[in-house]
Parts: structure tokens; C-alpha cells; sequence
């Protein structure tokens, strides 16, 4: 027992000497044990969460044997004398246009240098190789007009009242504003690429009737040393607080509500099992999908079908560095067009040079593309040095030498197995109400995909949900939820009272008649 533990339980029994009212042996002063499955920033929030209570005691199983931190990876191991921002190999921003989003706050108060992700650049290459760039007011100009389109499209769309794929209400759009709408200031194929490159178009049946495209906006604050140095800081605690316990090669595989002794038992890889008040599971939708997680009794229908009908879709990053910046050094993002980089592939890349120094840019993959070249690394490697010669010329990428060569693998990694949540076609907000439900009384859920349609897939929805799941636990939501089987034994009590009254007052009307 930490002194934290000790002090509280000095003080609860000194306050029952003196104060005779308090009964000591309520459930409510007994200490806690709290275990929280999976080690990503929705974990982690809610084990803080649970700690600042003071008499609960948390611990973390985290199934990787290197790191925590989930889709949280930056991996300065990967190069030396590198910034954070060099190898985001994860999450890598913030959105500021979010209201609820604590963790820009949090990231000033533990001091971490942050930055605005800088402006934009657009590259449109034709077949033959030409090349036309915007940067600065044409740029948002550019995008001005397409989102036009895109709202236009979607507001059609959720009047009409049927729920369809997003890429297909935004290119009927497209192909009916250019049908219908003389002297268009760009021609049709420039804004049908930009509309094909949202990540919104690439994921497969993104609902048209929950797509909010307000939250496409706002994603410009990159934390310098990192996401990682800003996960560590939650994962330490600041001034009094303590740090979080974190196990790490725990490959949860069984969680059982044990009702006789009022436990929860969380059994691991490595055949041991941990007895807890209570567990929640902030393990990836991914991993909930492959069942790999037994859960005893089985998780109730309404729960398996939320799981089961909320989309997973795929994205991953590369990261090269190379001997020396060779690219405008001032430019925050490189967006590029082509025959190559479309449809969310490479199409979009992060200069770590104007916040660092270092020569590193940040590739993203956006779709089925992205499962598709996790397992093809030195192909992926060929395509990113022709993308990029798109972008800066074939012959400079030649002269230059390529230090650093990461690639994530999110799809196909065995504790994530996917990295974006959506809403699908034909899903009810409902759904997420569903997916943030406790299984009373021991079992409560966090992570991203659990949140509303408003904050599904992001670093902040991540967070709010831990703190979510920690103070549903911490409210006693599972005490103030009858127990069904205790209804259902009440209800059978009832019938059979009202089935024996029945049954006298038949007999005592034929022994009058007789």
C-alpha cells in the first residue's frame, strides 16, 4: 500500500473515533480496486480520473511489451537528436475549433511547447507531368469552393431523409454543379480531386445523415516533443498527484463478472488473474470486433450490435527523414494531387522541418490503401520516392539520401487492428448511447468509438471518454440501475401472488356456489 493509501485510511479511521454517526464498514469507505484494460490516452484518462477519488487504487494493463500509449507513438528511438514532432508515427494533432477539447489546455499547463501547423500548399500534377501550385489566398479560395459543394450536398442530402455513402452525395453534387452552373472559377476534375482526397469520401459508407463537417475543421496545433510527452505528463500526474501503475505485456483475454463474490476477474495471456470492484475496457473497437476479449456472461445483444455496426476504417503514416530539408522550409503541409496520390494515398504530408530543424516529412495514408501497403514496405518505400518526386522534382529526391524510413501498421497490429471509428450508413445516434453504456455492475467502456457522432475518432473524443467511463463508475450509475434478474425474480413473485389470489378466490366462489 503506497503512503497516498495509507493517509486516507488513517484518516477514515480517525474520523470514525470521533464521529460516531459514520458507519466505517459502508461501502463507500472501503478502498476500491479499479482495473483498466488497454494503455492508450482514454485509459489513461480515466485512471486519473479514478485516482483523484483517493480511495480507489488503479492499475493499467497495457498488452505491449515496449511502450503505452496505443495509437499514441512517438518514436524518438527511431532516429537520433530528433523532436517529437519528427517521428509521429500516431495521433500528431490537436483540434483547436473543438469545444471540449482539455487536452490543448492540459498541454499549457504542463508547458509543452506547441504550434499552429502552419499554412498549406497544393500540387496538382496532370499525366503528362505538369504541374500547377496554389498557395496562400488561392489555396482558400480553392477549398472554399469545394466545401461550398460539400455543404450544399450534405444539407440536400439530410432534407431528403435517406441515408447515403458521403462520396456518393458529394460527386452527384459535384456533377450536377457543373451540369447546371456556368463559370465556375475551377474546373471540374481540381475540385473532384479534392472532394476525392476528404477522408470522409475514402472510408467505406460513411453516413451522409450523421457526416458533421465541422469536424474536419480546427485540426492545426501539433505538441513539438510530441503527443507522447503529453501522454507521459498524464501518465506521471503533476504536483501532488500520483502516477499512474501501469503493467505492461498483460494480453487481456477473459473478463468475468463474478456476482457470489461481488468481484470482477480479469484473467491475462500469461494465466494469471486479477480480482477487481470493477474493470473498464478502453481497448480499441478493433480488437472488441475480433472477439479476441471473452467476456463472461457475454456482453448483451444491444452492446455485440453496436460494436458490431459501427464503421472501422484504415489509416497510417510514414515518416522519412532525410541528409537535409530540400523543400520549402516554411510551408506547414504539402497536399499533392496526381495519378499516384489519390484517393487518400500520400496525399497529404506534414513538414516536421518548419517546427523542429530536422529534415523530416510525415506522409499520410487514408482507407483500404492503407491496410493494403503495411505489408508491402519496400514497395511502399518506391511509391513514396515518386510521390514525392511529384512534388519536388525526381531528380532532387534522387540526390538526396534517405536517413529515416518508418512505416505505421495500424491495421494489421494485433492490439489495434484499425484506426477509425465512424458512423455507417443506417446507424442511430442511439448507437453510441449503446457503445458508452456500462454492463452493470462491474464492466464500464472508454475510447473514442464510444463517444458521440460529434467526436468519434480523435485524441480529445479519446480522452472525455475515459473521464466519461471513470465517473460513471465513480457515480454509483450501476447502483442506480436495478439489477434485471432482481426485477425479473420480483415480477415472477408478483404473478404468482396475483396467480394464488386468482386461484383462492375461484375456490371460495365455488364453496359459495356449492
Amino acid at each position: 500500500m503506497d503512503l497516498h493509501h495509507i493517509f486516507i485510511t488513517l484518516f477514515m479511521t480517525f474520523s470514525c473515533l470521533l464521529v460516531v454517526e459514520v458507519n466505517c464498514k459502508s461501502e463507500s469507505y472501503k478502498r476500491k480496486d479499479v482495473i483498466v484494460v488497454g494503455g492508450g490516452i482514454a485509459g489513461m484518462a480515466a485512471a486519473r480520473r479514478l485516482l483523484k477519488e483517493g480511495n480507489i487504487a488503479v492499475k493499467v494493463l497495457e498488452a505491449r511489451t515496449d511502450r503505452y500509449g496505443g495509437r499514441i507513438w512517438t518514436y524518438r528511438e527511431a532516429a537520433t537528436r530528433v523532436r517529437g514532432v519528427d517521428v509521429e508515427v500516431g495521433a500528431g494533432l490537436l483540434n483547436t475549433k473543438a469545444k471540449s477539447n482539455s487536452l490543448i489546455k492540459m498541454a499549457e499547463e504542463f508547458e509543452l511547447d506547441t504550434e499552429s501547423s502552419g499554412s498549406l500548399q497544393v500540387h496538382f500534377v496532370d499525366k503528362n507531368g505538369e504541374k500547377k501550385v496554389y498557395f496562400g489566398d488561392n489555396v482558400t479560395d480553392l477549398y472554399t469552393e469545394v466545401f461550398k459543394i460539400v455543404i450544399k450536398a450534405l444539407r440536400s442530402a439530410q432534407e431528403a431523409g435517406v441515408d447515403r455513402p458521403v462520396n456518393e452525395v458529394l460527386l452527384e453534387a459535384l456533377e450536377l454543379t457543373y451540369n447546371t452552373e456556368k463559370d465556375q472559377k475551377y474546373d471540374q476534375s481540381t475540385i473532384e480531386h479534392v472532394i476525392r482526397s476528404l477522408p470522409v469520401t475514402v472510408l467505406q459508407n460513411f453516413s451522409s445523415a450523421l457526416y458533421k463537417i465541422e469536424n474536419d475543421f480546427g485540426w492545426d496545433k501539433t505538441v513539438i516533443d510530441g503527443m507522447g510527452a503529453l501522454l507521459d505528463r498524464i501518465v506521471a500526474g503533476s504536483g501532488m498527484e500520483l502516477p499512474i501503475k501501469v503493467e505492461l505485456n498483460k494480453v487481456v483475454r477473459n473478463i468475468k463478472m463474478d456476482r457470489e463474490r461481488k468481484k470482477v476477474l480479469i484473467r491475462t495471456l500469461d494465466r494469471k488473474q486479477i480480482v477487481a470492484d470493477a474493470v473498464i475496457v478502453a481497448l480499441p473497437v478493433g480488437v472488441l470486433k475480433s472477439e479476441n476479449v471473452i467476456f463472461e456472461p457475454p456482453l448483451p445483444t444491444e452492446k455485440k450490435r453496436a460494436l458490431t455496426d459501427v464503421g472501422i476504417g484504415y489509416s497510417s503514416k510514414v515518416v522519412i527523414g532525410f541528409d537535409e530539408a530540400f523543400w520549402p522550409k516554411d510551408v506547414g503541409t504539402f497536399n499533392v494531387f496526381s495519378e499516384v496520390a489519390s484517393n487518400g494515398f500520400l496525399q497529404i504530408w506534414n513538414n516536421a522541418y518548419r517546427l523542429s530543424g530536422n529534415p523530416f516529412l510525415i506522409g499520410n495514408i487514408f482507407g483500404e490503401e492503407a491496410k493494403l501497403w503495411e505489408t508491402k514496405p519496400e514497395e511502399l518505400k518506391k511509391l513514396v520516392k515518386l510521390v514525392l518526386g511529384e512534388l519536388f522534382g525526381a531528380e532532387t529526391i534522387k540526390a538526396h539520401e534517405i536517413k529515416t524510413f518508418i512505416h505505421s501498421n495500424w491495421s494489421t497490429d494485433e492490439f489495434i487492428l484499425g484506426s477509425v471509428s465512424y458512423p455507417r450508413i443506417g446507424n442511430s445516434p442511439d448507437l453510441w448511447k449503446d457503445l458508452q453504456k456500462p454492463v452493470c455492475p462491474y464492466i464500464f467502456f472508454a475510447g473514442s468509438y464510444t463517444e458521440t457522432v460529434s467526436h468519434v475518432d480523435n485524441l480529445h473524443g479519446a480522452y472525455n471518454s475515459g473521464v466519461r467511463a471513470a465517473e460513471q463508475y465513480i457515480s454509483g450509475i450501476c447502483r442506480k440501475t436495478k439489477d434485471p434478474k432482481k426485477k425479473d425474480k420480483k415480477k415472477q413473485n408478483k404473478d404468482e401472488k396475483n396467480n394464488k389470489k386468482k386461484k383462492d378466490s375461484k375456490d371460495k366462489q365455488r364453496k359459495d356456489e356449492l
